[in-house]
């Protein structure tokens, strides 16, 4: 709980009172460092095993949890090793968990090069070397496609 809030809800007699204690809390998540740094510990990992498991440096971590960086290119990586939507990392808006594609695609059920493909395509997005806008614009160019020149 952050000490302003502590401070306006001990002020006014009500650090018992549920909404203060709610706000309070809300607040407490109010930013990409808050975010990280309460999910990483949830999850039980310390900056070097997270940044070891995104496949960074722990630097980097730190740098995020202290807010020195603010918007980062290790975001996707990191909300990956912690099971994370990046988009709700970085903003806290939107779907807390990561879309777990097994679910949504059966990739089993294609053949072998085609699921060899998404693999490396959602590996690529993941990795940061493919941003999601390059992913949808080369899937509307599959739909999009010209028949004759294929």
């Amino acid at each position: 709980m952050t000490q302003e809030y502590k401070r306006s809800c001990d002020s006014a007699r009500a650090f018992n009172n549920q909404s203060c204690y709610r706000n309070a809390q809300h607040n407490a998540m109010e930013t990409l460092a808050d975010r990280l740094r309460s999910e990483r510990t949830a999850a039980g990992l310390s900056q070097a095993q997270l940044a070891k498991i995104a496949g960074i440096r722990q630097q980097a971590i730190s740098g995020i949890e202290q807010g020195i960086t603010k918007g980062t290119r290790h975001l996707v990586p990191i909300a990956a090793a912690l099971g994370l939507n990046p988009d709700w990392l970085q903003t806290g808006q939107g779907r807390k968990e990561a879309i777990k594609w097994d679910q949504v695609f059966d990739l089993d059920s294609l053949p072998e090069p085609a699921r060899d493909a998404a693999l490396r395509l959602f590996n690529a997005v993941v990795n940061g070397e493919l941003s999601s806008a390059q992913l949808v614009a080369f899937v509307n160019a599959i739909l999009h496609r010209d028949e004759k020149h294929l």
